[in-house]
């Protein structure tokens, strides 16, 4: 009979007995009520199978955080040819960056400088050619990249930091002779850093825009007898 609590029969009591049978997590299941797959809101169905009124759609272009980027490429051994890397870097679209390198001395060897050459930014190339293409690196070893302070670089053969460089980097078989195109490239010179463990060497780009297709490659050589790990980021600075 209808009671205080609706047109249930039993009232009360009624209600509170199928309240507490549907706590029971077997008794939802075994009733069908309301099963874990009734809560897919991606497909668009509410608890009871009805459309749900707020989706929750996935999105492609997921948010960006400012700053460096976790690592985008590693390699370490040695490779004695020139080798080009493709890095898809298209969640960074229409982002402005850095693109950051930095290659870790793992042997504390002097024959260990690696060579990169020909970067390729969303169109922006960086040869090396004579000039220093507006990067900047580290002349000290830092683990941390916030904390790190810079120069620009320079055509030398400066212990403990990237140079731009021609024809061989001055430590005997440490590096190719050539460059991956015209003949200058950016390398890291490890004489003098062989007393320390483990030593950094950072290497940053100018920022710019990325564009809504963003792209980039580079090519590496690590022709030295030892040689340690590069890593590959981005720092998004907009």
């Amino acid at each position: 009979m209808s009671g205080r609590y609706g047109a249930f029969t039993g009232g009360r009591r009624k209600l509170l007995y199928e309240f507490n049978t549907l706590k029971s997590e077997s008794a939802l299941q075994a009733d069908g009520a309301i099963t874990p797959t009734n809560f897919d809101y991606t497909s668009s169905k509410g608890i009871w199978s009805l459309s749900s009124t707020n989706q929750f759609p996935k999105s492609a272009n997921k948010t960006v955080a400012s700053g460096l980027t976790s690592e985008l490429f590693a390699v370490n051994g040695q490779n004695n040819a020139w080798t080009q890397r493709t890095i898809d870097i298209s969640r960074y679209a229409n982002k402005t960056a850095r693109v950051v390198f930095r290659y870790i001395n793992k042997n504390e060897s002097e024959v260990a400088d690696l060579q990169l050459d020909l970067i390729v930014l969303s169109g922006t190339t960086y040869s090396f050619e004579n000039i220093s293409e507006s990067f900047q690196t580290t002349t000290t070893d830092t683990k941390s990249y916030s904390s790190a302070t810079w120069t620009a670089v320079s055509i030398a053969t400066t212990n403990g930091r990237w140079n731009v460089d021609t024809g061989g980097t001055p430590t005997t078989n440490a590096a190719r002779t050539d460059a991956a195109g015209g003949t200058y490239y950016v390398y890291a010179e490890t004489t003098g850093t062989t007393t320390t463990n483990d030593y950094n060497f950072w290497l940053r780009s100018p920022a710019i825009a990325l564009g809504a297709s963003p792209t980039f490659t580079f090519y590496e050589a690590r022709a030295g007898a030892s040689t340690g790990e590069l890593y590959v980021y981005l720092d998004i600075t907009g």
